[in-house]
């Protein structure tokens, strides 16, 4: 074989040596422009509706929010309780999610209603049954249910806390959704919402409720009764009325916080 051939075949493979790898590079590039296609159509693109949202991955998410809550559960820790709720709200938010919130708000707020804070006696009367007017040992043996200041501000605190995830639920509810095609899936959109509003003046009245009649009027009660074992006659401060009076003045001022009055 000549040089010229030598140099012939050494150029042939050469070029099909570049050859391979052109043809190589292009298919690295087509599959590379097919899976940039297949990002971009990922269920997680903004412009999909909020069950795009929802996979396997994040129905396991939320699968393990439960049982993490059912673990803080037996400490009875509401403040980490909601504050992992309002953080899966924040990053992974879906129908799934809106409605087991919902669900726990509604229970915790059903279990706080139960607690042994309303008596049905939270008035105090100078009459008897019979319309006799009481003696001082009648209205002494007399008594109402007074939460103490830290009972008190813990239940007003986990009210606190229902109220603030609720909200941030509405408003992430609110921000994340978007126009479906089915008429199906936005009803069912509606009926989270109708739960959320129910649920939000549920919360509204039994908050009130636990202020009015189990802190305020219990207390309220209280007072009226020393003041009846002082005889009203608290201008005068006699010794044997004195203490009764300045208990009076210590019961009705322990639950008259201004925020709680507002």
């Amino acid at each position: 074989m000549t040089q010229i051939q030598k140099n012939m075949a050494h150029a042939g493979s050469t070029f099909s040596g570049l050859f391979i790898i052109l043809v190589a590079s292009i298919a690295v590039f087509l599959t590379s422009c097919s899976n940039l296609e297949q990002w971009s159509a990922s269920p997680y693109d903004t412009s999909l509706d909020m069950t795009s949202a929802t996979s396997d991955a994040s129905l396991l998410g939320l699968e393990q929010l439960k049982s993490e809550v059912q673990k803080w559960e037996a400490w009875e820790n509401y403040e980490m309780i909601y504050g992992l709720l309002e953080k899966n709200i924040n990053t992974s938010f879906s129908p799934e999610l809106c409605s087991y919130v919902l669900d726990y708000t509604q229970m915790h707020l059903m279990r706080l209603q139960r607690k042994d804070y309303c008596h049905e006696q939270s008035a105090f009367s100078n009459r008897t049954n019979y319309g006799k007017k009481k003696s001082k040992d009648m209205a002494r043996n007399e008594h109402f249910n007074l939460l103490g200041k830290d009972e008190a501000r813990n239940i007003a605190f986990q009210f606190e806390l229902q109220k603030q995830c609720l909200q941030r639920c509405r408003r992430q509810f609110i921000s994340t959704y978007q126009p479906v095609d089915s008429d199906e899936t936005r009803n069912e959109y509606q009926k989270l919402w109708t739960r959320s509003e129910t649920l939000k003046k549920q919360l509204i009245n039994a908050r009130c409720n636990f202020i009015s009649n189990g802190v305020l009027s219990p207390y309220l009660a209280e007072t009226e009764k020393w003041l009846f074992l002082a005889k009203g006659e608290w201008y005068r401060l006699w010794l044997s009325h004195s203490n009764e009076l300045y208990q009076a003045v210590d019961y009705i001022a322990t639950p008259a916080h201004k925020e709680w009055l507002f």
